[in-house]
């Protein structure tokens, strides 16, 4: 199949072309003019692979959660091109991106719990299963203000010594290593990686290949398809002036608080005295 990835997630953006077997990756020059570089980028693996944007069966992206302002760069370049040339478009979990580029890296355990850094003290995660050729998803993504005080509840009580893989990058598995006592008898194995574009790959193959199962719970993403779209967690970070007004006159309507008051004593001034000369 011909496929274009696109993951902009995170602040390590990449981008990945498939024709067949022959695949092609594009690095960012430079990071911070990821919206500046994408498009130009793109065109570069077309043309190193003769392919063009009518040759290309899907488009492929992570939909989040991640980055305000990077998931918005993917989102708007696949809708771009899907629009402008009819072309299927395929959003994947950034945590699912995550698990399939530990595997892609040798790590093969079935079990995965996925984590990101979400900035404001917070953190993303999920957690998959590896099922023989494709992933099933355990714990949907969410954010947590403290990461999670427990693994996904399957897991939690296992009496197996099956391992489990936890992935993520630096900030997010360290926090999670202070969960190793949920896990006794599982061994638990680190992994400090970001999401990449020749994992959206990897997924969006197994996604076609799924694609005539029957049972909806088997398939890899049954919600990735249809019109390109960012996934936010966090969706509410800053107030309208509505909001702000009506806080405002909820902290002004609350009763007032009572401080008790210590009756002032007062000292009577002294007389001036005038120093003699």
């Amino acid at each position: 199949m011909n496929l274009l990835a696109l993951d902009t997630s995170t602040e390590h953006p990449s981008i990945a072309l498939a024709k067949g077997d022959e695949t092609w990756v594009g690095e960012f020059p430079d990071k911070a003019k990821t919206s500046a570089n994408i498009v130009p980028l793109c065109l570069q693996g077309l043309k190193a692979l003769s392919l063009s944007f009518a040759s290309l069966h899907a488009i492929v992206y992570t939909k989040g959660p991640g980055a305000f302002t990077g998931l918005r760069t993917a989102v708007s370049l696949a809708q771009g091109f899907s629009l402008a040339r009819p072309t299927p478009t395929l959003g994947f979990s950034t945590l699912l991106t995550l698990a399939q580029n530990a595997r892609s890296m040798g790590h093969l355990q079935e079990r995965v719990v996925c984590a990101l850094d979400a900035r404001m003290q917070q953190v993303y995660w999920g957690s998959y299963f590896w099922q023989q050729d494709h992933w099933a998803c355990l714990k949907a993504p969410s954010i947590e203000s403290e990461l999670a005080s427990h693994w996904p509840r399957p897991w939690e009580d296992c009496t197996s010594s099956e391992p489990t893989l936890v992935v993520g990058n630096g900030t997010a598995v360290k926090e999670h290593q202070t969960l190793t006592h949920l896990l006794p008898h599982s061994p638990l194995t680190w992994c400090v990686c970001e999401p990449h574009a020749l994992a959206l790959l990897a997924l969006a193959q197994q996604h076609f290949a799924h694609l005539d199962t029957t049972d909806s719970a088997n398939r890899l993403d049954p919600t990735c398809t249809g019109l390109a779209s960012p996934w936010y967690l966090r969706d509410h970070v800053a107030q309208t002036t509505k909001e702000r007004a009506l806080a405002k006159e909820a902290a002004n309507t609350q009763a007032p608080t009572t401080i008790p008051t210590t009756p002032a004593v007062v000292t009577p001034a002294q007389p001036r005295q005038t120093p003699s000369v």
